[in-house]
């Protein structure tokens, strides 16, 4: 229920929001450490769900894994386009801030991950 291949399955459903949401707790309750932390308001009446299940698609068809994405460092350009974007929403120019330390602890798992799994809430 909360893995990925199960929501992209269900992703064109009615149901999709809520379906996001008992993932949002199933990981929260599997994993003490996310306890009250994801958001679970996928299910809200506002939430256009076809367009979610669209972002669900859309994101399923995200290649970084294969050879061809690795030579192009889509994570590289993923990783630059959201610090342009933060940049820019804290009114600084390039360099004048620096990366938290909890994004180079995620990007630093997502490269060479020895153990677990990877947990990334964007």
């Amino acid at each position: 229920m909360a893995r990925w291949e199960y929501l992209k399955a269900q992703a064109k459903q009615p149901t999709i929001g809520q379906l996001v949401d008992d993932a949002m707790w199933a990981i929260e309750r599997d994993n003490s450490a996310l306890k009250d932390v994801l958001p679970k308001e996928y299910a809200r009446p506002a939430l256009d769900k076809q367009r979610l299940g669209q972002l669900i698609d859309l994101v399923s068809n995200i290649k970084v894994g294969d050879e061809e994405s690795r030579s192009k460092d889509v994570l590289g350009r993923v990783y630059e386009y959201f610090l342009a974007r933060f940049a820019n929403a804290e009114g600084k120019k390039g360099g004048e801030f620096y990366t938290p330390t909890c994004v180079v602890r995620l990007l630093a798992e997502m490269l060479e991950p020895f153990k677990g799994r990877v947990y990334d809430p964007c």
